[in-house]
């Protein structure tokens, strides 16, 4: 089929393409309607004491000790999974299209195929609608880190002079709302028209095949027998 043939089909199956571009047009307004969302990025850092000699001590390193013990409460939190991991651990979770969410890992300088952990400290991301909601799963997820680190040695019987801690980045506590630029809106309204314009073409030409072939005949008759009167 021919562009001039397509325009033809989605000329005189108008009602399609409008009903296309109709709910295309909601889906858009529904989405810039939703405005941003609210997104937080929590930092605990665990540390131990100078002294340090535990069940997590590495070939005599604090750092790995505390690094391991992080690791493993984060493991708790996620059910015994480990967190996803994405190409770059600076990326967002909002950034991969995430409106309601919780992610709780490692701040790691690896990438996809590989991690590397440089510090002892857990990462809560939240994303959520509003500052409230992001606000109170903050808060219980700081209260279940707090619990399972000292619960954890608890049940390994360690002496409380020997335990790790847990302080929180007081920065990173911040709840930040994200948002679309105006150029980034425009451009997502313009791809959504061009798609408009393209399932609308394909479905005009579909209900156009499913019409009888006298019907369409018909049809052009019509219009050929307007033109002629009109001249």
């Amino acid at each position: 089929m021919t562009v001039r043939e397509l325009l033809g089909v989605m000329l005189r199956r108008w009602y399609v393409v409008v009903a296309v571009f109709l709910g295309v047009g909601l889906f858009a307004s529904s989405s810039i309607s939703a405005g941003g969302v609210y997104a937080t990025r929590t930092v605990i850092a665990f540390v131990a004491p100078g002294d340090y000699t535990g069940p997590f001590d590495t070939d005599g390193s604090t750092q790995k000790g505390a690094i391991a013990f992080a690791a493993s409460v984060a493991r708790v939190i996620n059910d015994g999974e480990e967190p996803p991991r994405y190409a770059t651990t600076e990326a967002p979770y909002y950034g991969a299209g995430i409106r309601e969410g919780v992610l709780v890992s490692l701040p790691s300088t690896g990438g996809q195929w590989s991690v590397s952990y440089p510090r002892a400290a857990i990462e809560l991301q939240i994303v959520g609608p509003t500052p409230a909601w992001v606000e109170t799963r903050q808060r219980a997820l700081l209260d279940r880190v707090a619990e399972l680190t000292r619960s954890q040695q608890e049940a390994m019987r360690i002496a409380p002079r020997a335990r790790f801690q847990t302080t929180v980045e007081p920065v990173t506590t911040e709840i930040y709302h994200v948002g679309s630029g105006r150029l980034t809106t425009l451009a997502a309204l313009a791809a959504l028209g061009t798609v408009a314009l393209l399932v609308g073409g394909w479905c005009a030409a579909a209900v156009d095949d499913m019409m009888p072939a006298r019907t369409r005949a018909s049809q052009r008759n019509r219009r050929w027998n307007r033109k002629e009167v009109t001249a």
